[in-house]
């Protein structure tokens, strides 16, 4: 985004060489600056990869959290299987902190994104996540 570049170009000076802005990949390019505050934690990702996007790893950090007494909200966004959505489930099933919104429009997507106090990407292995760019 362009105010990603300038923070950048802010802190660590401008790039002698050229600078290309990546467009979205995705079809619904508007973008939404975040809002202060925030109303939880937000994960987005198909549900069919939850082993690789570590939701037990989430699972067990939302639940480290709540024994120490910081029970913070994680809403994991995004649609699959139902068998998929059954595994997710018993993964999250010990973790209260944890709902699963299933998938929602693009638009309800960015505001959601825009409003959360944090986005979680806990993969075990990402080359570049989408989601980052999304």
């Amino acid at each position: 985004a362009p105010w990603t570049l300038a923070a950048v170009e802010a802190r660590l000076g401008p790039r002698a060489g050229p600078v290309r802005i990546v467009p979205c990949p995705v079809a619904d390019d508007r973008m939404t600056p975040p809002a202060p505050g925030g109303d939880g934690l937000v994960s987005v990702f198909h549900l069919a990869g939850w082993r690789n996007k570590n939701l037990a790893g989430l699972a067990a950090a939302t639940r480290l959290l709540r024994a120490r007494g910081e029970a913070v909200p994680l809403t994991v966004i995004g649609g699959g299987p139902a068998g998929a959505v059954a595994e997710c489930r018993r993964a999250i099933a010990a973790a209260p902190d944890i709902r699963l919104a299933g998938p929602i429009a693009p638009d309800a997507l960015r505001r959601r994104l825009a409003g959360a106090t944090g986005l979680v990407l806990a993969s075990r292995r990402e080359s570049f996540g989408l989601v980052l760019i999304e």
